[in-house]
C-alpha cells in the first residue's frame, strides 16, 4: 500500500466490531490484543499519561476503561496501583457481551476491578464519577465526529481528565501489525482487522479536528511503537466540553 492510502483515514468496518461474535472467537480475539498491547507498548502509554494526569497525593484513584475488551488494562492498573502506593480500582466498559464475560471471568481474582456492559456513547455513569477514563486501541472504531462526541462524554464524567491510547496512522505502522500478527500466532479476525485498524487510526491533524469540534485541549505526545498519548485535561487549562 502506497503512503497516498494513509492519506484519510479508512471507513472500512472491522470484524470485531460485530457485536454477534462468539464467545470462542471473541476470546481468541481479546487474547491477540493483550498480546499486542504488551509487545508494542500500550500498557506502558496509558499508564504514564494516567500519572501525569493525577495529584501526587491522591491515593484512591477511581478509573473507568472504556471499550476496555478483555480487562487487560485493567489488571495493569491495578498493578501500577499496588506498586506505587495507590489504591486503583477500575471499572472495565464494553459494548460487546462476550467482551464484557471475558474480561469478568478474567478479573475475577481481582477486588478492584468490575465490569459494566455499556454503550460508551450512553454512559450510565455521572459528572465526577471517576478520578480518570481511558481507552486503548478504541477510538479509531469511530468516524471523527463520533470520537469527539464520545471525548466530551468521558470528559464529563471524569474529575481529572480522559487519557486516549491509539495507533498512529503510518506505512511503517501498517506494515509491522501485519508482519507481527503472521509471525506470532494470531486469529483470522486479527490479521484482518489489525493492519486495518492502523488504516482508520490517526495522524496529528485528525486531532486537530478533534478539538476544533470540542472545546477541549489535547495534549498530544507520539510514544513508541507508533502510538498517540492523547489527555484531555479537566480544569482551567483543560477547557470545558463544549460540542
Amino acid at each position: 500500500m502506497t503512503a497516498a492510502g494513509f492519506k484519510e483515514r479508512s471507513t472500512e468496518r472491522e470484524i470485531i466490531d460485530d457485536t454477534a461474535l462468539g464467545a470462542a472467537e471473541m476470546s481468541r480475539v481479546l487474547r491477540n490484543l493483550a498480546m499486542v498491547n504488551r509487545y508494542l507498548g500500550g500498557y506502558r502509554t496509558t499508564i504514564d499519561a494516567v500519572r501525569r494526569l493525577l495529584p501526587r497525593a491522591q491515593t484512591v484513584v477511581r478509573v473507568l476503561d472504556a471499550g476496555a475488551g478483555g480487562g487487560d488494562m485493567a489488571r495493569r492498573l491495578v498493578d501500577w496501583g499496588r506498586a506505587t502506593g495507590r489504591e486503583v480500582r477500575v471499572v472495565t466498559c464494553d459494548l460487546s457481551y462476550e467482551a464484557a464475560a471475558y474480561a469478568a471471568s478474567s478479573l475475577s481474582d481481582l477486588d478492584r476491578a468490575s465490569v459494566v456492559q455499556a454503550d460508551v456513547m450512553d454512559l450510565p455513569f455521572r459528572d465526577g464519577d471517576f478520578d480518570v477514563v481511558v481507552c486503548s486501541l478504541f477510538t479509531h472504531h469511530f468516524p471523527t465526529p463520533a470520537v469527539a462526541k464520545l471525548l466530551v462524554s468521558m470528559h464529563g464524567i471524569s474529575r481529572y481528565g480522559v487519557v486516549v491510547n491509539d495507533l498512529h496512522r503510518h506505512p511503517l505502522a501498517y506494515a509491522g501489525i501485519w508482519l507481527l500478527t503472521r509471525i506470532l500466532p494470531a486469529s483470522p479476525i486479527v490479521r484482518h482487522d489489525g493492519p486495518l485498524s492502523v488504516r482508520r487510526a490517526f495522524v496529528r491533524r485528525d486531532f486537530a479536528e478533534i478539538e476544533r469540534r470540542t472545546s477541549l485541549k489535547l495534549d498530544v505526545r507520539w510514544r513508541w511503537a507508533f502510538r498517540w498519548q492523547v489527555v484531555a485535561r479537566r480544569g482551567a487549562d483543560g477547557g470545558t466540553a463544549g460540542a
